[in-house]
């Protein structure tokens, strides 16, 4: 049993979600939540990729040794390799809490026991150098076109949008550990991470983020991507 778990996401066009699920499915990956959002990515990107501006964002958790698999059966069922169809990637988790929690994202049929995630085998601790970042932008509602403005400014070509529509006013979504109310955004920016930080920067300054109770914005490292297009910058 793997014990170093990975947060997975495909952002598809709107209505290809289910075939995220199925090719899910097809690699023992249970369980995932699928999110409507919309695309930021430049008008003229849109036209030569075909990309449509309405988005569905998938989220699911697996095992490690066999996200690599998810990856490329996600990318095959959906055509990844042909430009707008959609992009999918990999994060790896520092921790979950409790075994429950860890047998329900590693789609476990039993919860294991504590000494079966405790293994007398020495990890080697490497130092892992990754080609991709993703952030995370939580802001007030309505102000996402800010965040993605900064960003692009910065390098960025572009984001995704979540809302937290569908949420009564007593409840609250919880999102990567943060409480999220009805009236936020939340913007997904997939970066290389030679910019991530000049980004997150022009975000904080221009976006209005060190205002406080503006948003707050935090990164991942990615380890894996299918279906990102290599853009060369805009003259």
């Amino acid at each position: 049993m793997d014990k170093n778990l990975d947060a997975l996401f495909a952002i598809v066009p709107a209505g290809k979600a289910k075939k995220v699920f199925f090719a899910l499915r097809e690699t023992d990956i249970k369980h995932a939540i699928a999110f409507k959002a919309k695309g930021t990515a430049a008008k003229h990107w849109l036209e030569i990729f075909s990309i449509s501006p309405e988005k569905d964002f998938v989220l699911s958790f697996a095992q490690h040794k066999i996200t690599s698999t998810a990856l490329e059966k996600i990318s095959k069922t959906l055509d990844m390799q042909n430009p707008g169809h959609g992009i999918s990637f990999t994060v790896p988790m520092s921790g979950v809490s409790g075994l429950r929690t860890f047998a329900y994202f590693a789609s476990l049929e039993e919860i294991p026991e504590k000494s079966e995630l405790t293994s007398s085998v020495e990890v080697e601790e490497k130092i892992m150098n990754y080609e991709y970042d993703v952030i995370f932008t939580v802001v007030n509602q309505g102000h996402s076109d800010e965040v993605v403005l900064a960003a692009k400014e910065a390098g960025a070509g572009g984001g995704t949008v979540l809302s937290a529509h569908g949420i009564g006013d007593s409840e609250t979504a919880k999102f990567f550990g943060i409480i999220i109310q009805p009236e936020k955004d939340v913007v997904v920016t997939l970066v290389p991470s030679a910019i991530r930080k000049k980004v997150m920067l022009a975000i904080r300054e221009n976006a209005g983020l060190s205002k406080k109770g503006k948003g707050i914005s935090f990164s991942m490292p990615v380890n894996s991507v299918v279906g990102l297009p290599t853009l060369e910058t805009e003259k």
